[in-house]
């Protein structure tokens, strides 16, 4: 009989629900940072009509978008199994992940 040393986990759902919680509150956070950034720069833009402050408060906007995408990605992520994916939903983190940055 192998032992387990003690606060290790064998089960992979375990494991996968653990750094999900984990990194929904990262993506949150820099969701709410990247939003409060371009918020900024654009009141950076609007008191010095400088286009460049423009342009990085598009994309500090667009930041956030990714973000949004991550989030999704995580939710759709974790849907049960159906008959028509018996595997699960798991693998579209990886593609909502990829679809962020474009």
């Amino acid at each position: 009989m192998t032992r387990i040393p003690h606060g290790r986990r064998t089960g992979a759902r375990h494991y996968v629900s653990g750094v999900a919680g984990n990194s929904k509150r990262a993506i949150i956070a820099a969701l709410f940072a990247n939003l409060g950034i371009a918020v900024a720069k654009f009141a950076g833009f609007l008191i010095t009509a400088s286009s460049s402050l423009l342009a990085e408060s598009i994309h500090s906007v667009a930041d956030t978008g990714n973000q949004a995408l991550l989030l999704l990605g995580g939710r759709r992520a974790s849907k049960q199994p159906t008959a028509a994916h018996n595997f699960g939903y798991g693998r579209e983190r990886y593609f909502w992940s990829y679809s962020g940055p474009w």
